[in-house]
């Protein structure tokens, strides 16, 4: 009372409502923080000697539910302040998306021509460029499966240099071997 303060309790007041939404955004962004370092790719064996991704429902639910909350704290006026973090959030979870989503894309595509080329028959004779291809394709499938075991963190491994462009690539070549196959 002696400095005044209850005179300018209207600009206090509004000070600390902006400082409490402003901590409310920095511990939800520091909580997406610590759960994305536990969120795992789900991947199982197959066939006793590959891998593949098991199921993707939980790391697409997190995918979903962050990215709805970044948008909602994009939209708030406090952006400016955490807008370098939130950015780079954005980021990694459409990176992680997009990884999830395309390899969900070629391994579809894999398991299909893996029964057809891998069994030996008589395919890989008639189809040799075809079967070249797909060896390619099929080992560093196996290589970027193995790692996505080995280390299932998925912001740490989906956001591996190269990995989407490797994924693309593979993806590419199943869509040729498949073509061939179809004529």
């Amino acid at each position: 009372v002696k400095l005044g303060l209850n005179q300018h309790s209207e600009f206090i007041g509004e000070l600390s409502m902006n400082a409490n939404k402003e901590l409310a955004i920095e511990v939800a962004l520091n909580d997406l923080e610590v759960r994305w370092e536990d969120i795992i790719v789900e991947v199982g064996p197959y066939k006793d000697r590959y891998y593949k991704l098991r199921t993707t429902e939980d790391i697409t639910q997190f995918l979903e539910d962050d990215s709805v909350a970044l948008s909602t704290i994009k939209a708030s006026k406090f952006y400016g302040s955490f807008a370098t973090r939130i950015d780079e959030w954005e980021h990694i979870l459409s990176s992680v998306s997009e990884v999830i989503e395309s390899l969900l894309g070629v391994q579809r595509k894999w398991i299909y021509l893996e029964s057809i080329f891998m069994s030996g028959g008589d395919i890989s004779k008639q189809l040799p460029h075809e079967h070249s291809l797909f060896v390619n394709v099929n080992n560093e499938f196996v290589r970027v499966m193995k790692m996505l075991y080995n280390d299932p963190n998925a912001k740490r491994t989906c956001l591996t240099e190269g990995l989407l462009k490797s994924i693309s690539e593979m993806d590419e070549g199943l869509e040729k071997i498949q073509k061939s196959l179809d004529q």
